[in-house]
């Protein structure tokens, strides 16, 4: 099954970051199954990116390669099931270190700057709305979001009393006043 950690709200939340000191490490991940198919081949790119970031940290402050050595722990741990892609987001003067699985493949990046480098996530929400409806006699289920993720926005439930034995056209007529 594929995962995805990404949210509208969370896109906007890191476009909207602005550290006030240090740099923000964005690293991108294309883990897609098609190309990387067992644990070896994954593990080749993975450590491609990682020392792709390593050289890139090499003329920043220590700060950055901090950052950088500790995106290269949590991926030796890190649970790669469903997911086609990693976003992942570290500064850690600006106590900043996020991860999301992501439901599509992304191109490897690693972008060391100012603000987070997040055009590939937004690409990935720029994709058609959906609203999907679930409905049955007793409750309905109400979704929205993308063909990646569907958010649940509301549940209305039944509160109709069921039908009895006796019904016909009787059954709610009032008395006949004279």
């Amino acid at each position: 099954m594929q995962t995805n950690q990404l949210s509208p709200d969370t896109l906007r939340r890191l476009a909207e970051l602005r550290p006030t000191a240090g740099k923000v490490v964005s690293i991108y991940l294309n883990l897609d199954p098609a190309e990387f198919g067992d644990g070896r081949a994954r593990s080749s790119a993975i450590n491609s990116v990682l020392d792709e970031a390593e050289r890139r940290a090499r003329d920043e402050e220590p700060a950055v390669r901090d950052d950088v050595q500790r995106v290269r722990e949590l991926f030796k741990a890190f649970d790669f099931q469903g997911a086609h892609g990693v976003a992942l987001f570290a500064s850690g003067a600006n106590d900043l270190f996020e991860t999301f699985k992501l439901p599509r493949a992304v191109s490897n990046a690693v972008v060391i700057d100012e603000s987070p480098y997040i055009e590939p996530l937004v690409e990935m929400q720029a994709t058609a709305l959906y609203g999907v409806v679930l409905v049955n006699r007793q409750l309905a289920r109400i979704f929205r979001g993308s063909r990646d993720r569907l958010d649940e926005v509301a549940v209305v439930r039944d509160e109709v009393s069921r039908r009895h034995d006796q019904g016909g056209w009787s059954q709610g007529a009032l008395p006949a006043q004279c």
